[in-house]
């Protein structure tokens, strides 16, 4: 896999950025690596702050067709604005349906969701036409995880050849 990524380097110019998605249940965290810089960059929730982590949950609010995620998810919720599904990668998993106001949402497409609003924040500084390797990180990419999240991919309309899927160690390790 490794050598995937080099050779994914080999062939990009110095104008294309690599992004790393951090994603668990409980916070997940969106990076970009523009070629020829010596550091990631990762994407504050707020523009020019210093929120790096997004909590990874969604929020569907009542009687409309219209949804918030990471913290305003949590302030709609606390509101009562609206329901909130957390969980989302482990809900995913599982692949029971979501009751959201006598709806049924498949996981698979609220954690699609979730991944689109955080590649919105990415957009506002790297857009994703410039995006040459999508590396997503996860607790454990087993077959089923990278089946899930390769579902999430093809809704969002990301060229599958241009993700790859690390365990938390192997993102570590790369990084060192």
């Amino acid at each position: 896999m490794l050598d995937d990524i080099k050779d994914s380097f080999n062939k990009i110019s110095k104008q294309r950025v690599v992004v790393g998605f951090d994603l668990s249940d409980e916070f997940s965290m969106i990076s970009y690596f523009p070629l020829g810089e010596d550091e990631p960059i990762s994407v504050s929730v707020t523009p020019g702050g210093e929120d790096i982590c997004v909590p990874t949950v969604v929020c569907k609010y009542f009687a409309e067709n219209a949804w918030a995620f990471g913290n305003g998810a949590i302030e709609a919720a606390k509101d009562r604005k609206g329901t909130i599904v957390s969980g989302l990668l482990s809900q995913a998993r599982e692949g029971r349906p979501v009751r959201i106001e006598n709806k049924d949402y498949d996981p698979v497409d609220l954690l699609a969701l979730f991944m689109k609003k955080c590649f919105s924040l990415l957009s506002q500084e790297a857009p994703i036409e410039k995006v040459s390797v999508i590396s997503i990180t996860v607790d454990r990419p087993d077959a089923a995880t990278i089946e899930i999240l390769s579902r999430a991919i093809e809704t969002l309309r990301i060229k599958p050849e241009k993700v790859f899927y690390q365990s938390h160690s192997e993102s570590a390790f790369y990084y060192m």
